[in-house]
């Protein structure tokens, strides 16, 4: 059996449809304005990135942390050199840890901050600092460390 339609039935779907396309049409026409933005800020940003923005001032930043990372370093072997178990020329475990913990911040911080080439002799050089060759050995390895890359890490 069919069911007879009135004015009722047929307005009330074009109603419907007519709030669906408002709002189909709503939300597409906001899209045109989170594009705008979007590529607005993209630009704005490469233009910052081309400028330098806040890149040299991290990158200080980054430096300023390796020295302070070194000067701990310094530390853990000078109270190493100072305490009386270093007779045999080598770090006490609990020294040797803290000195790896601070190698590990140090090759992270590094990263970036020279040139490709001069960063892989550093991790060489601090490679030398974390190996157990005897605190002499260690203390060399950071000492040239010191000097060889402070061009960067200052």
């Amino acid at each position: 059996s069919q069911v007879q339609k009135t004015r009722w039935t047929s307005r009330r779907p074009s109603a419907a449809s007519t709030r669906s396309s408002r709002a189909r049409s709503w939300c597409l026409g906001s899209w045109g304005s989170p594009r705008g933005v979007l590529v607005s800020v993209a630009v704005f940003q490469y233009v910052r990135t081309l400028m330098g923005g806040r890149r040299g001032l991290r990158r200080s930043e980054r430096a300023t942390r390796a020295m302070r990372v070194l000067r701990n370093m310094d530390r853990i072997f000078a109270d190493a050199v100072a305490a009386p178990s270093s007779q045999d020329n080598l770090l006490p475990y609990k020294d040797y840890g803290l000195l790896i913990c601070e190698v590990h911040v140090l090759r992270k911080l590094v990263r970036g901050l020279m040139p490709a080439d001069i960063e892989k002799e550093f991790l060489e050089d601090l490679e030398d600092v974390a190996n157990v060759k005897g605190i002499t050995a260690q203390m060399r390895a950071l000492d040239r460390i010191r000097w060889a890359y402070s061009k960067w890490l200052c």
